[in-house]
């Protein structure tokens, strides 16, 4: 692993190809060690051969994976104004969050001067089955994304959390329809919160933001009132990004649906 990221963080700083003799002169390592590990790269597309000069230069799947973090930056970038315009109309927490193998990577968090309630920070991961900005993201994911994350497991961590497939994928037709999500106390017992997807330049969901607080604050009828707010907050932060299609029909379903929500049990509407 150390050589292959010598390797690597040699051929960033070069504005030219390597062969296989000059990685192992720069970096003091045997000619067969170098190309082994190289050969490896290759194959996974991190380093690619220039054939006509026999060197060697960065792939294409460092380019994207490049591309993917510098999107995840601008996303967090944009939209940190945002949140703590949320935090400070709200008084509570707001977060931003992005999908990543099945689970939430949260990306940015502004924290509310009212007594802390998640201890969340930038870089934790949390499960998208029972989060709601994990449900917003999952939500638009492919279909085979969705099957892969119900295979994996849908942990149990408070009584309220969604483990059956059908549930979840019930849940998920119904914020498709009202544009936001919510989880009742399914991730923490005494955390409520509401999330919403955002979108980039070609429609497609990058990211979610929510707010999030205590259940005795975060109740059910002020969480009907702050879910259309967070899908209109969630499209200009996606209008920011190039995405062009109004939010209104998705804000008139949400006010529609909200009524009936607070009616029913907390896992079934979160």
């Amino acid at each position: 692993m150390e050589g292959a990221t010598r390797i690597l963080d040699l051929l960033c700083v070069s504005d030219s190809g390597h062969r296989i003799s000059d990685i192992g002169r720069a970096l003091d390592m045997s000619k067969a060690s170098v190309f082994r590990i190289v050969r490896t790269l290759a194959a996974a597309e991190y380093v690619e051969l220039d054939v006509e000069t026999t060197t060697y230069r960065l792939g294409r799947k460092l380019m994207q994976l490049g591309s993917a973090v510098l999107a995840r930056l601008d996303v967090a970038e944009v939209a940190m104004p945002y949140l703590d315009g949320l935090m400070r109309r709200h008084h509570e927490e707001a977060h931003l969050g992005v999908f990543v193998q099945g689970e939430v990577l949260y990306l940015s968090r502004v924290v509310s001067l009212e007594p802390a309630q998640l201890s969340s920070s930038i870089g934790l991961r949390a499960p998208a089955h029972c989060t709601s900005v994990g449900k917003a993201l999952l939500a638009f994911q492919h279909a085979d994304v969705v099957t892969r994350t119900i295979a994996a497991g849908l942990r149990s961590y408070t009584p309220h959390t969604i483990t059956e497939a059908a549930a979840l994928r019930q849940t998920l037709e119904e914020i498709r329809d009202t544009g936001w999500a919510t989880s009742f106390e399914e991730f923490e017992i005494g955390l409520d919160s509401v999330g919403a997807p955002i979108r980039d330049h070609t429609g497609a969901v990058r990211a979610a933001i929510s707010v999030s607080g205590p259940a005795h604050r975060m109740t059910r009828a002020r969480i009907a009132r702050i879910g259309p707010e967070l899908v209109e907050v969630a499209y200009r932060i996606s209008a920011d990004l190039g995405h062009t299609a109004p939010p209104q029909p998705r804000v008139r379903a949400a006010r529609r649906i909200a009524r009936p929500a607070r009616r029913s049990s907390a896992k079934e509407t979160s």
